[in-house]
């Protein structure tokens, strides 16, 4: 299929197919006579994969490892890659929960007073930096992540074993 054709079936405008296409995520095969270029079904799902990952808020390069890993068939290395991308929006989510709670407060006291006071916006630009910056410095200093994960292990060695009987 062409691109407007592709474009049409994953609501892409062309342009986009064309910048990854640049960037190296897809490689579509040309027509030799017309130049024009031929999406296989390969390419599309491939796209709609692009298309995914982009709309989850990677970037390019993170793509293209993403792709790569898929290429490759690591999918353990795929679900890092995800939950990494979890993760970061997240806390993202977070930072924006922040910032909605500081500015409740701030409206809440202007309609309350009237006026618009500077500690309020002081207070909120405090509060958001600090939150931020506790997350960013956040140390696992009990090493409950390494604990999760071998927990995780145990559990799944465990329930291997047990049977549920019924009456």
């Amino acid at each position: 299929m062409r691109i407007r054709e592709l474009a049409e079936r994953l609501q892409v405008s062309p342009r986009a197919i064309r910048f990854y296409e640049e960037s190296g995520l897809i490689a579509p095969k040309r027509d030799d006579a017309s130049g024009y270029r031929l999406f296989s079904e390969e390419d599309a799902w491939r796209l709609q994969t692009i298309v995914a990952l982009r709309e989850m808020g990677m970037s390019v390069k993170q793509m293209r490892a993403v792709l790569d890993e898929i290429d490759h068939g690591s999918t353990d290395k795929v679900t890092d890659y995800l939950e990494w991308q979890r993760q970061s929006l997240y806390a993202q989510w977070l930072e924006i929960a922040d910032i909605i709670e500081q500015l409740e407060s701030a409206v809440m006291r202007y309609r309350a007073e009237g006026v618009l006071h500077q500690n309020d916006l002081v207070r909120a630009v405090k509060g958001i930096r600090g939150m931020r910056q506790a997350r960013e410095n956040w140390e696992d200093r009990w090493h409950f992540d390494d604990l999760a994960s071998k927990f995780d292990e145990q559990v799944a060695q465990v329930s291997n074993s047990l049977a549920i009987y019924y009456d």
